[in-house]
């Protein structure tokens, strides 16, 4: 049976990049296998500085210390490369070894064509401001304490991520997500998946990608772990 090591994010971690070398240099994989699309990343490349030169623009039209606030430090979060994807083509290049981009484009799809017409409109920027404040670092620490929780007592977060699932085309992404990862499982031997960490639940109701493979009895981390 193929070893499987599923790591759960908090995307934007600041401290991403460094903890999923630790993560690979801790498990050295012969694949590695990261939750974006291919849509994503080539739409990324492609619009990415765009969208941080309207953030800039709107930023330096706001009150000083604005960037700080945690809303558009999440914003800038968002269009930053994702470190999953960053950290594993660095590593892969050192180690030569593959790597693949197992999500399904539906979502990306979905969200990444409105980020300048909504997302990044200096509207949105300034009403941001006046949502809750707070210190980024605390915050990426409380998302990953929610993790924890929700990997240790599943049931209590249910409601929670049922939300999620109907939110998000989850459960179709994670079967489509599972069975890539089925395949590659059939030839490659350790294997990690980077993914945000919803994905790493079971028993909340809709079936996760951990659930679709429980009978390969992948071991569950996560990044903050390393």
């Amino acid at each position: 049976m193929a070893e499987l090591i599923l790591v759960g994010t908090v995307h934007g971690d600041p401290q991403g990049y460094q903890r999923v070398w630790k993560c690979l240099e801790c498990w050295r994989p012969s694949l590695i296998t990261v939750e974006i699309s291919q849509f994503s990343l080539r739409y990324r490349q492609r619009h990415g500085p765009a969208w941080r030169r309207q953030f800039q623009r709107t930023i330096k039209q706001m009150p000083p210390g604005a960037r700080q606030h945690l809303a558009l430090r999440r914003i800038e979060a968002q269009l930053a490369w994702p470190f999953e994807a960053q950290a594993t083509q660095d590593y892969v290049q050192q180690h030569d070894i593959g790597w693949r981009a197992i999500d399904t484009g539906r979502l990306s799809r979905n969200q990444l064509r409105r980020y300048l017409s909504e997302l990044l409109t200096p509207k949105n920027l300034h009403n941001l401001l006046l949502t809750e404040d707070g210190d980024w670092g605390q915050y990426i620490g409380a998302e990953y304490h929610q993790a924890r929780l929700a990997l240790a007592h599943p049931q209590r977060f249910a409601l929670q991520c049922r939300y999620l699932w109907i939110s998000e085309p989850m459960p179709r992404r994670d079967r489509i997500m599972a069975r890539r990862l089925r395949a590659l499982a059939q030839v490659a031997s350790p294997i990690v998946h980077l993914g945000g960490w919803t994905h790493l639940l079971t028993d909340v109701g809709p079936t996760t990608l951990a659930q679709h493979l429980v009978d390969l009895k992948p071991q569950r981390w996560l990044l903050d772990q390393f």
